[in-house]
């Protein structure tokens, strides 16, 4: 199996995502994956963003695998919930596997907890760190 953790984030980091209906996308995003062979391990995110940890088939490539969760997201929030959400074109996705699978999904699990001490720009940063990404810290959200 092929597990990668992907965060996703509104345009200019905006706090779209509404706690009333958080959960809800939550739940979308997950039916959304699984009909592409793709099943969700943990998803959770703040009012910016969501981290998605999948397994991923061996038949979508990644970046069809995120577009499709954000363009059929944000057309399943207008149609069912009449709001806007806007995800930015880029995103992060990160191959995960063995004794870090484990704490990714903690990680994801609790969200609320991590971000009362660190923002998602210091979070999302840490994690390219971690993967050795090499990034600009004042163009990575343009």
């Amino acid at each position: 199996m092929f597990f990668i953790h992907t965060i996703i984030f509104t345009v200019g980091l905006q706090p779209l995502i509404e706690p009333e209906w958080a959960a809800q996308l939550h739940d979308y995003l997950r039916k959304a994956a699984n009909k592409l062979r793709s099943p969700v391990i943990a998803v959770n995110g703040m009012s910016e963003h969501v981290h998605i940890l999948v397994s991923l088939s061996p038949n979508i490539s990644i970046d069809k695998l995120v577009k499709n969760l954000k363009t059929d997201s944000t057309d399943w929030i207008q149609r069912t919930l009449n709001k806007q959400l806007d995800w930015d074109e880029g995103y992060g996705a990160f191959s995960v596997g063995g004794p870090e699978l484990e704490s990714i999904k903690t990680f994801i699990k609790n969200q609320k907890e991590h971000h009362s001490e660190y923002s998602f720009r210091e979070e999302y940063e840490a994690i390219l760190t971690a993967h050795e990404i090499e990034f600009d810290p004042e163009t990575l959200f343009d």
